[in-house]
């Protein structure tokens, strides 16, 4: 996963930030479990103190689980996961589902690819259409801009 202990801990606090608000919980309630577990187990944790019952597709949460646990922190080596995120997100408009109603598994691999999309340049990112579609949905849909640096996408003008 990340390369160091500082980014990890802070790549795992966005999470937990994330994930609490998607639920409407405290995050202070689970500051002190981030140092030392893992993303599934801190959106497990998450998950029971919600209330809410393991999502029907668990087995989708936990690929996208797995893909945020892998995601380089480097960003000149995340290129390749973001490729693949972009190839996923071509005929769709979350991760999971068919709607448009983002779920847990958005918000943790926002919250995980956030910092390398903020890193990448116009010319990168204008490679990346449908991850920039995704973001800029996920971070207003979820009113994420409290916890993340606004990600700005360029949308073409209308002109009839």
């Amino acid at each position: 996963m990340a390369t160091n202990g500082t980014s990890d801990l802070k790549r795992k606090q966005g999470i937990v930030s994330s994930l609490c608000k998607h639920f409407s919980l405290d995050p202070k309630a689970f500051s002190s479990q981030v140092p030392g577990n893992d993303i599934k187990t801190l959106y497990t944790n998450i998950l029971k103190s919600s209330g809410k019952e393991s999502p029907q597709n668990n087995d989708e949460v936990m690929k996208w689980i797995a893909f945020a646990d892998s995601f380089p922190s480097d960003s000149k080596a995340c290129h390749g996961g973001l490729n693949e995120l972009n190839t996923d997100l071509a005929k769709k408009s979350v991760l999971l589902g068919n709607g448009f109603t983002p779920s847990e598994a958005d918000v943790i691999v926002f919250s995980v690819i956030h910092s390398s999309m903020i890193a990448l340049s116009t010319p990168e990112k204008e490679k990346l259409p449908h991850v920039m579609r995704w973001m800029d949905y996920i971070q207003n849909s979820e009113d994420l801009g409290a916890l993340f640096e606004k990600i700005l996408l360029e949308k073409p003008v209308f002109e009839p």
